[in-house]
């Protein structure tokens, strides 16, 4: 979000799906879907649902919004997403609203017309890709200190700093490479005890078992 913000984007990152998206979901979504499917698409149209609620026009919200989400090929659900997307946003009143699909594939496709509403030359892939590395790294050393941490809630204290050093690289356009730099040295403040016993532990199956925040999830990931 922060690196489209630096390219001169206005970004919002969606809430964590609800209850309330599910709701969405079984309403305007096809019979029979699974749970994250009602979730996910009962969340984007919950969120354009809530901005007609508040007096803004079917056409402002088509016109100056788009939805950008990843897909991929193969029999899995997940490459029907799209499709589903598209269904809910018609039944719900927002036919042709702009769907973005990030697939593996053919890289960046509309769903639903021509106008892309985004500019994907090299600069846009790049900080893509700087901000996907960037956010894989402290993820990855989180899972490496948190166990460990001496002072309960520590890492994600550090963690917090870090993100907010990484956003602020990613709007600027400085340096990635010196941003994680000065997270190293954040992290290196983290008091760790590695005498701890602690059993390896690895996570398979649905991402959605994977959130760790919101209504409708498991939390799996920080009780494990």
């Amino acid at each position: 979000m922060a690196g489209l913000k630096g390219l001169g984007y206005h970004v919002v990152a969606l809430d964590c799906p609800d209850n309330e998206s599910i709701q969405y979901g079984k309403e305007f979504g096809n019979r029979g879907q699974c749970n994250p499917t009602y979730f996910t698409v009962g969340n984007l149209v919950k969120y354009l649902c809530k901005l007609r609620d508040k007096g803004m026009s079917t056409e402002d919200i088509m016109e100056n919004h788009v939805f950008l989400t990843a897909g991929a090929c193969g029999p899995c659900r997940f490459g029907m997403y799209v499709t589903e997307y598209r269904k809910a946003l018609r039944d719900a009143g927002f036919e042709g609203f702009r769907v973005m699909l990030f697939d593996a594939n053919g890289g960046m496709k509309q769903a639903t017309g021509r106008d892309v509403g985004l500019k994907m030359d090299r600069v846009f892939f790049v900080t893509l890709a700087k901000a996907i590395f960037a956010g894989d790294a402290l993820n990855a050393i989180m899972y490496r200190i948190r166990p460990y941490e001496v002072v309960p809630g520590s890492t994600d204290e550090a963690l917090g700093r870090c993100r907010e050093t990484i956003m602020e690289s990613l709007q600027k356009k400085t340096s990635i490479l010196k941003a994680l730099y000065r997270c190293r040295k954040i992290l290196q403040g983290v008091e760790v005890d590695r005498t701890l016993v602690k059993p390896k532990v690895t996570i398979i199956g649905e991402f959605w078992a994977m959130t760790t925040e919101g209504e409708g999830n498991y939390r799996l990931q920080r009780f494990l």
